[in-house]
């Protein structure tokens, strides 16, 4: 199984307060998508986001 970095900003707090942390991560994936999948589960369970609170800019095989 292939390695991918995955790299983006986590949208937190609401309003006046809203504030835009960069993040990187490496997930073991077979494919980009998955990687994708995996990051939205993995932010998703730790932080209590939800999908649209986080944007992903990259991708790349590590």
């Amino acid at each position: 199984m292939a390695k991918f970095t995955v790299k983006g900003v986590m949208r937190l707090g609401k309003g006046a307060r809203l504030e835009m942390r960069p993040f990187a991560r490496e997930f073991d994936a077979p494919s980009e998508s998955r990687a994708r999948e995996l990051a939205y589960s993995f932010f998703g369970s730790k932080s209590g986001l939800n999908r649209r609170a986080l944007v992903i800019e990259s991708i790349a095989k590590a």
